[in-house]
């Protein structure tokens, strides 16, 4: 798309230039906030950014700042045979994920999202492992309202450390903004995908869509070949995902389209 639009403005003498920018690291949210860091957006009238979706469509909405943290918990070695004394790191990760799951019931807004998933603890029933790591999304409508929930996910970890005896470390993997949403930029947007079209499918196309629904319990819808309308965000923001891109939205006027 990048090189067509190069060669659309070169044959049209269009004045301008267009860049086109890899997305290193996306998934864990990390490689468009370095590149922000180090300038690399800097002099850019416009960024575009591209997702795959479910849909055809763009809005100016916004979603959650995030911070993603890594929990070490480092116990004693021991064996099951003879557990007296031994400081359990699996039971540090254990008791720290139930106390994070009770944060839902009294201490978390509709706007907040926590997730985790524990990437190291026990390779056997009978053997206490030194070592036990779980990684934590902690997510909400701003920086300010995340590193509060964070502060009560580090409460949590501390908490459990102490109950197990266990030493506690942790580290902020990464961490990035609320998205600035961009309505003239989407409107735009929209009317140029309305004029153009949504991609179409062929027959085995469609078939073989369904069929991963089917297999994944999901509604056969296939693909779609459709533009979405566009819509006004809600007057009240009830949270969602998380993205590096808007780290480059408070710096350059950023649409985006699924």
């Amino acid at each position: 798309a990048a090189a067509a639009t190069a060669a659309a403005m070169k044959a049209r003498n269009l004045d301008g230039t267009i860049k086109f920018f890899g997305s290193t690291a996306e998934e864990q949210l990390v490689g468009k906030s370095v590149a922000v860091k180090a300038g690399v957006y800097k002099g850019l009238d416009a960024f575009v950014d591209w997702h795959p979706s479910t849909s055809n469509g763009t809005s100016w909405g916004s979603g959650n700042a995030m911070y993603s943290v890594v929990f070490h918990f480092l116990g004693t070695d021991g064996h099951g045979g003879s557990p007296l004394g031994t400081r359990s790191t699996q039971d540090a990760v254990v008791t720290m994920a139930t106390m994070t799951e009770f944060l839902r019931e009294s201490y978390q807004a509709h706007t907040a999202r926590v997730h985790y998933a524990i990437r190291e603890a026990g390779v056997a029933p009978n053997v206490f492992p030194t070592l036990s790591s779980i990684w934590y999304y902690a997510r909400e409508g701003s920086p300010e309202r995340s590193k509060i929930l964070l502060d009560r996910i580090i409460g949590c970890a501390e908490a459990a450390a102490k109950a197990t005896g266990t030493r506690m470390e942790y580290r902020i993997v990464g961490g990035v903004w609320n998205k600035l949403g961009n309505k003239r930029g989407a409107e735009l947007m929209h009317a140029n995908m309305t004029q153009i079209g949504a991609p179409k499918f062929s027959a085995s196309d469609q078939a073989f869509g369904k069929a991963l629904q089917r297999s994944n319990g999901s509604n056969e819808t296939g693909f779609s070949e459709t533009i979405g309308a566009l819509s006004p965000p809600s007057p009240v923001f009830m949270g969602g995902g998380s993205t590096d891109v808007a780290d480059i939205s408070w710096q350059v006027p950023t649409i985006s389209m699924g």
